[in-house]
Parts: structure tokens; sequence; C-alpha cells
């Protein structure tokens, strides 16, 4: 991550005297254990408090400050010296102002000890406190109680500059005073809103934000001592301040008086599910959880996290011809000497074949508009979702005659309700035939029901719950059509699968649905048959119906039991572990973990059917670049069906 590892702990010293801009100094030390050998501070000369009038020098000729800082436990006060000479750490940049701070330890450090010795720094440590008889953890926990620090963060850390020179932003409601300093605008004037100016355009020249030239707006009285020249800030917050808590106003947008009353985002709080981009994990996700932790520290949300669970989506990519020298070309422009050899039909250069974001400047775009016109909407949706998993990326084309088999499925799929309507002469069964059909039925269905919700549940993947769906599908075709007209279980089977495939093809779902009110004249158990399709219930698990745990990787289910479902809501990770390594899975688990280099993550339980140990690579395992690939290539029939495409 661009913030680095967690390499130190944040320590904050309160000021003897706080000043108009400071209360306390935060710094980070890769050491917590000298913390009780802290005898001093260095500070650089571009802090602020360095170009302040604080500034006194001396005898020795240096410069330091003429307040002191207080330890964070002993209360000790300690000098505040200004020196660029201090070890700041060698990846820090000179302008983070946390890390413009450092502490002095004469025990442990030698330039810390020249440097006290040489400027009448005391180095005596009273060893007799109780702070002496803790150690360093219970230190950091008494530190984080005393809200001064003693949280592990890195030493790349700095503060979020979340000012911009531009109108069109949140207004930052500071007022700069000469005499009082910078200035919160009072609570009853908020919020500061912008003025009407003509030219909202930033200068590139000078770098100043426009508001700077609305004088009569900038112009202002001090809320503290009533200075008439003191002067709001001119720049205004980032777009990614507002975005960062947008959730929160949503669930109390008409709020007037405060940002959302806590009773409200309490009974909502957190988001199930947050589908992005990869950039929304790096940047977007991380300033939100930032704020929602702040929030929560303040008592005003009861969750610590803001979002239960993210999908970053995978991009969509269309199949690009470039030149040797970077130019994209278009395909019409591209012919084809082999499998191997493509060129450009005017120039008769070899032209490279790639897959890439799809993007105008490319050439490598599809009209959606074009896909629909050609298939219809729902066949498009189905088009996108099929055949990939969210998180992957989607090489998109039509050349690889995926839509020629989703179209005979469809076909398949379509004619299960339409074969209702006609009235076939109907054929013997023996009750025992007819009852064994029913059964296998029953069967087959709540298998469905259970895969397709756990995929979908354990890592939203909706290409692998169609591929189920179009199973049962064809399972269903071959049934006899006598059995059809008759059997209960047959007609529920049809109803599970019109509700789940419901949200991937809408509009024909519907339309399909409608033929089943009309045909079906007995009542079938979960559903109201006068009601549409988008008004009943999801198809529930019955009760006797096995639970299943499960050990996943990645999307791979490696080992896979069933257990009672009254036995899912105690067993913890250890149990569940004991229960697969005591079945024929024992073998497959140790191999597969060993092969892969995993380690135990974490338990996931879905509802009351599922339990799931999710298993990560180890990175303290080195793993042996094999000419196999890590799972398996021969499998049975049953662990194929484990394996999510």
């Amino acid at each position: 991550m661009w913030m680095g590892d967690c390499n130190g702990i944040n320590l904050l010293f309160k000021l003897s005297i706080p000043t108009a801009e400071f209360d306390f100094l935060e710094t980070f030390t890769t050491t917590p254990e000298s913390l009780l050998d802290i005898t001093h501070l260095y500070i650089r000369s571009n802090h602020k408090l360095a170009r302040s009038n604080l500034i006194q020098e001396t005898e020795n000729g240096i410069k330091r400050l003429s307040i002191n800082a207080i330890h964070p436990l002993t209360d000790r006060l300690l000098p505040i010296f200004i020196n660029d000479e201090a070890d700041y750490g060698p990846k820090i940049r000179a302008n983070m102002s946390m890390l413009n701070v450092q502490i002095g330890t004469p025990k442990s450090n030698s330039y810390d000890e020249s440097f006290a010795n040489k400027h009448n720094v005391s180095t005596v440590i009273d060893s007799s406190t109780r702070w002496h008889k803790m150690d360093t953890e219970t230190l950091l926990s008494d530190l984080r109680s005393r809200e001064l620090g003693g949280y592990r963060t890195s030493g790349k850390l700095s503060d979020w500059c979340i000012s911009r020179q531009r109108y069109w932003g949140t207004p930052i409601p500071i007022i700069h005073c000469d005499q009082c300093g910078s200035v919160p605008v009072p609570e009853n004037e908020l919020p500061v809103r912008l003025p009407s100016i003509e030219n909202i355009r930033s200068s590139s020249k000078t770098g100043i934000s426009p508001l700077a030239n609305a004088h009569d707006w900038k112009k202002t009285q001090c809320p503290k001592c009533g200075n008439e020249n003191a002067k709001r800030e001119t720049d205004t917050m980032d777009t990614f301040v507002d975005s960062s808590w947008y959730f929160l106003r949503y669930l109390d947008n008409e709020n007037t008086e405060k940002p959302f009353e806590p009773n409200i985002v309490n009974k909502l709080m957190p988001v199930d599910l947050y589908i992005g981009g990869l950039e929304h994990a790096l940047t977007h996700l991380f300033v939100a959880r930032f704020i929602q932790h702040f929030m929560h520290s303040k008592g005003l949300c009861t969750s610590l996290e803001p979002f239960k669970r993210f999908i970053p989506i995978g991009m969509v990519q269309g199949k690009t011809y470039k030149t040797s020298n970077g130019q994209y070309v278009t395909k019409d422009k591209v012919l084809t000497v082999d499998k191997n050899t493509m060129i450009h039909s005017l120039t008769k250069e070899r032209v490279e074949v790639d897959w890439e974001k799809m993007s105008k400047s490319k050439y490598n775009g599809t009209d959606p508009q074009e896909i629909i016109d050609a298939y219809g909407v729902d066949f498009t949706r189905l088009l996108m979702l099929n055949f990939v998993h969210p998180r992957s990326l989607r090489n998109f084309t039509l050349e690889d005659g995926i839509a020629e088999g989703l179209q005979n499925w469809f076909k398949i799929f379509i004619n299960l309700y339409v074969e209702l309507i006609d009235p076939r002469t109907k054929t013997v069964t023996s009750n025992e035939e007819f009852q064994q059909i029913e059964l296998a039925l029953r069967e087959q269905r709540l298998n469905t029901i259970y895969t397709v919700t756990f995929y979908i549940d354990s890592f939203f993947s909706v290409a692998s719950a169609i591929i189920e769906l179009q199973k049962l599908t064809r399972y269903l075709r071959k049934v006899p059509i006598n059995i059809k007209r008759e059997s209960n279980e047959y007609l529920r089977s049809l109803c599970d699968l019109l509700v789940m495939i419901g949200p991937v093809i809408p509009a024909l779902s519907s339309e399909l649905w409608t033929i089943l009110q009309k045909q079906i004249k007995t009542n079938i158990d979960g559903y109201d048959l006068n009601k549409n399709l988008f008004e009943q219930n999801y198809p529930l698990l019955p009760n006797d119906y096995p639970a299943k745990i499960n050990a996943l990787y990645d999307t791979t289910v490696f080992a896979s039991m069933p257990i009672a479902r009254s036995l899912l809501p105690t067993l913890t990770p250890s149990d569940i572990l004991q229960q697969l390594n005591n079945n024929d899975n024992q073998f497959q688990m140790k191999t597969f973990i060993e092969k892969n280099g995993l380690k135990f993550d974490r338990l996931r339980k879905l509802d009351d059917y599922c339990a799931t140990l999710i298993y990560e690579r180890d990175p303290s395992v080195t793993i042996v670049e094999q000419s196999e690939p890590l799972v398996e290539k021969k499998k049975s029939k049953t662990s194929k069906k484990k394996q999510v495409s």
C-alpha cells in the first residue's frame, strides 16, 4: 500500500502552553520500548512552531521553544529544540507535520546522548515510577485510553491535505485572524455558503483560489476577538471529503440541524455491500473508513466499519490491434495471414493483438445498443453476467460462440413453460415410478437452491449460479411430459427457477410467470400465484435439508461435507476442521493446503445452511513453481461441481 507497513506507533505530547494552532505535537517511533526514556523533543526548522514568536536561543547557539512538551505518561516537562540534524527516519518527507517531530532518547541513541550533554538536557530517569513496572503493551494500552497515541501506524503516513484552490467545493469553515490565528466559524453560522462570483476558474499561474477575489465575502469579523479585518479561508474541501460520508447523510438527508441523527443511522448501518472498481479500495474506501472510525470514536455511530462487504468489479476489455509504433488501428484495417499472424491492410505491417480496457481511442469498444438491437435487453444482460466472476477481467466478444450457446439454452428454458400450454395426450405412469421421479426432482431442486445461494452469498458469482440454473433447466427438460403436468414438485421447480433467474432476465421471467399463473390450478408451497414474480419470496431450504461445511480458497471449494443444521450455529473453526479431517476429505485437504501454501483466515457462516473456512495464501510459505497448476487437473465429477466457474 502507498501508506506503508504499520512499523511503529504514534505519540501525542500536549504542550505546556497551547498555541492558537497547536494543543499538542504528534510524532512517530519504531521503538516504543524506549517510551519512558524520552527526555526532549526535536522539531524541524520548517515546522510551524519553529516559525512562531516562541523561539529562544540557548547559550550554545541552538534554538528552542519557550514552551515545553508534556510526557504523555509521566507528565515530565520535555524541552523542544529546533534541529534538522536529528534522525527523523530515512523515508520521511520533510513536509509531513506528524514526522517533523522526533523524540530524544539519550539512553538508547548516541546522537541524542551527545546532544543532551552539549545542551544541558537532564538525562536522569526516575525508574521507581509505576510505569517502569509495566511492559510495553500495557504502556501503549494506557496511552490509548488517555487518547495520547499508542496506535500502530506507518512512518510514511501523513496528514490528509483536504484543501483545494477551486470554487466548486465545500467551504472550509475557518476564519483567519491576525490576533487569534485560525478560528473555527461558530456552529450557529454553519454552513458557510459560497458567494456568487463571475469567474469561478482557478488561476494556473498564481495557484490562488477564485474565492480569494470575492473580497466582500472573504472579509469578515473574528468570532473570538471581534477583529473586523479577519479573513475567511478561501480554499475549498477536496470532493473526497463529501464522498466519504454520503452513505450516512443519505439516511437522513433532510436534517437541517446536524449531519445526521445517530438513532436513524444506527438502525441501518453498516452498508451491506459496496460495489466499485479497484481504485475505490485504494482511495475512496480508505477515506470512508477513516471518517467512519472518527464518527464512531465520537459516539455518533455504533458501527465501527462503514461497509460489511466489498466487490471490486473487473473491467470489461475489448480486443485491440496495434502496430509496432504503438498506433491503434480499427478491426476493418486488419488482415489475417494465419492464426498467429495479422497485418495492416494498407502498410502490410505486422499487427499485435491484445485485450485492453474498452476505449474509443483504442477502437475496441462495443456499443451496447447494437447488442440489444440484435439480441434483446434480457439476453444482453445474461451475456454480460455469464462465464465470468465479478472480480475478473471480462474479455468481451461475440466471436467465441457463447451467444449461440446461450440462445440454445434460452430456447430450452422458454419451452419448459410453453409446453404447459400444449395439451398433449397423457401417457400412463405407475405410482412407484411417479414417486421416484418426484423424489429425484426434489433432490435436484433443493441442491440447486443450495448451490445457487452459496455461490451468490459466498463470492457473488452470478455466473456460477447461472450455470447451476442451466443444469436444472436441462434436468427438467428430460422429465416425461405426463409427469410435468401432474407433479407438484416439477411445478415448484419451475417457480423456483424463475425466482432465482428473475434478477438476471427479469422481462422474460415475468412473461413466463404469467404462463404459470394461468396453467397451474393447484397450490404451490411457498408461492402466491395471484402476485407477480417479483413479489414472491426467495425459495428456502426445508429444515430437514442438511447444512454443509466447506473449506474454501479463492473460489475453489476443496473440501466439503454435510452436517445437521441444528449443529451449525455453535460450530467453531476448530470444530469444522475436525469434522472435515474425520472423513474422506483429510488427505485431499492436507495436500491442497500444502501445495498452495495456505493458512486459515476466517470463518464465514451463511444463515443456517452453510459454514465455510476461508483460506488465504501464507506469505511465510514459499511456493515452488510447478509446471502443473496448483489445483489438480484431474477431478472427479463430484469435485467439478465444487469448482466455481
